[in-house]
């Protein structure tokens, strides 16, 4: 099953972060997206042609994220915006983060 395809689970106590090497494999099948490993979060640049276009995506990831209940961290202007994510409960990388950077690729498909 696609990343995409995936619903994000709830992390609870025994939820293990992902090792360096599942971050990679992960990170081949996301379109640009980098990741920091002092901070263990992953993150992306989206530009748009206009703020109009620009504030629909925004709306469009924020409505992802509801339905997944993973939240990412969005900073934006006029016609950018950078989506980071991270399992904040395990202050480190999770599948969750994965599943949600691809349906956020999906939407420009």
């Amino acid at each position: 099953m696609m990343l995409h395809q995936k619903k994000c689970l709830a992390c609870e106590g025994e939820t293990a972060p992902l090792d360096d090497r599942e971050v990679k494999g992960h990170l081949k099948s996301l379109e640009d997206w980098d990741h920091d490993p002092k901070k263990h979060y992953i993150f992306k640049t989206f530009r748009f042609k206009d703020h109009e276009t620009l504030m629909s995506f925004i709306n469009a990831v924020s409505w992802i994220s509801h339905q997944e209940n993973h939240h990412p961290l969005i900073s934006f202007s006029f016609r950018e915006c950078t989506i980071s994510y991270q399992t904040h409960s395990l202050k480190a990388l999770s599948e969750n983060d994965f599943i949600c950077a691809a349906k956020v690729d999906y939407l420009l498909k």
